[in-house]
């Protein structure tokens, strides 16, 4: 009854039915395994080398087959580093990254979260996608009107994975998404504004002129204001993008101190909670490294003396390590006049308290401190009334001590300490 041609073209589109029936079944076969979680599962999928079959599956047009495909990836990636480095191997992710462009927006979100995925702090990996179109895509996806929160989170997500890692990425490409970013700091959705904070800190701490750019288009007293957020992972990282931006110019740290940055900072040392205040001590010690001006800023606030505090504290090392550092910093780079201050906020005590550890290289910074402030109470023909106070505390002895330390630079600093007048 039909001609052969058409029996032929029959046969064919029968062919790829039932071929297109075979994958499917396939593909939700293997992902209802994996949804299992179980290791078991991820195992034997892995040990039967199916990586490059789902590798081909990502180049078929169905996107019944292509969505379970990716999330098949996702669990893979998810649940074995192995797996992960041998897909980015397979170039998965950059088919992944191509997958996003799809006017399907489900199956792009997901091809989103797949590539992040991938990415896993590969830094090749993600430089490779960064080469590609995929930042203007995600500025695509998040600049509409109606866009989905589910959508919203992975893409900020996404490029939270594209910003972090060492050596750090180009932001060339990032950059013109910082008026987005801007907006979408103000959204009330937890999850969104911790990537994006977390995506911040990573480009503030790569090169510095990011900051002037970041300065133009994020609102700092929206940043102050999530310091103060009980969702730590919102609280760490916007002081990460504070600390970060006082490393900065005389205007950037001006800008970030104006925002109501050392008031937050206050509230937050009075709790106490080391994690918390070593990031508030790190802020501190940036700002104190800069002109007599910021240093007079903190000093007004009471606290140099929350810094000495911190010392005097049961808190963790490492906490007390950053406020010494910062405490020093205030010493050497601030005016004769401002040294008495630090001194009776207890400055002075606090950096001598410090002189026990072992650790060379801060020993080496509060030596320098405790000298800046010597040097600022000697008067000709007269007494320094700084190195006597010095000795009273016992600042002589410990200088005594460590002039038998093995560091070089620990011993030398010592020994012209205590032979100065």
């Amino acid at each position: 009854f039909f001609s052969s041609r058409r029996r032929h073209t029959s046969q064919r589109s029968v062919s790829w039915a039932r071929r297109c029936v075979q994958e499917t079944a396939f593909v939700f076969f293997i992902r209802r395994c994996l949804s299992r979680e179980t290791e078991e599962y991820v195992e034997t999928v892995i040990g039967l080398k199916l990586l490059p079959k789902f590798s081909a599956l990502l180049d078929v047009e169905n996107e019944k087959i292509c969505f379970e495909t990716i999330w098949i990836i996702i669990n893979l990636a998810s649940a074995s580093s192995a797996a992960a480095a041998e897909m980015r191997a397979l170039g998965l992710h950059k088919k992944l990254a191509h997958k996003v462009k799809s006017s399907n927006q489900e199956l792009a979100e997901l091809a989103l979260w797949g590539t992040s995925n991938l990415l896993a702090d590969n830094v090749a990996a993600r430089d490779e996608i960064l080469s590609t179109d995929i930042v203007s895509i995600i500025e695509g996806l998040i600049s509409g009107k109606v866009l989905k929160l589910t959508l919203l989170r992975v893409s900020i997500w996404a490029i939270s994975n594209l910003c972090k890692g060492k050596p750090s990425p180009s932001f060339a490409s990032i950059i013109p998404l910082l008026p987005t970013f801007g907006n979408i700091l103000f959204v009330a959705d937890e999850e969104v504004v911790s990537d994006l904070l977390w995506s911040l800190s990573y480009i503030s701490d790569g090169e510095k002129d990011t900051n002037k750019k970041i300065l133009m288009y994020i609102s700092m007293k929206r940043v102050v204001q999530c310091v103060e957020h009980s969702n730590m992972t919102i609280k760490i990282p916007a002081l990460r993008v504070i600390g970060n931006i006082c490393t900065g110019s005389y205007t950037e740290v001006e800008e970030v101190v104006q925002s109501g940055c050392l008031q937050a900072i206050n509230r937050l040392m009075a709790a106490q909670e080391d994690i918390v205040t070593k990031e508030c001590c790190w802020i501190l010690s940036n700002i104190l490294a800069g002109p007599p001006a910021h240093i007079s800023y903190v000093l007004k606030m009471g606290l140099l003396s929350s810094l000495c505090n911190v010392i005097r504290s049961k808190a963790d090392y490492l906490v007390k390590r950053e406020a010494g550092w910062a405490i020093a910093n205030a010493c050497t780079e601030g005016t004769p006049e401002q040294a008495y201050d630090i001194i009776n906020e207890g400055g002075m005590a606090a950096l001598n308290d410090m002189l026990d550890v072992q650790e060379a290289e801060f020993l080496h910074t509060a030596l320098c401190g405790i000298a800046a402030l010597l040097k600022a109470g000697q008067i000709e023909d007269g007494e320094n009334k700084i190195a006597s106070e010095f000795e009273a505390i016992g600042g002589l002895k410990k200088l005594v001590v460590l002039q038998m330390h093995q560091n070089e630079g620990v011993y030398s600093k010592a020994c012209l300490l205590y032979t100065s007048p």
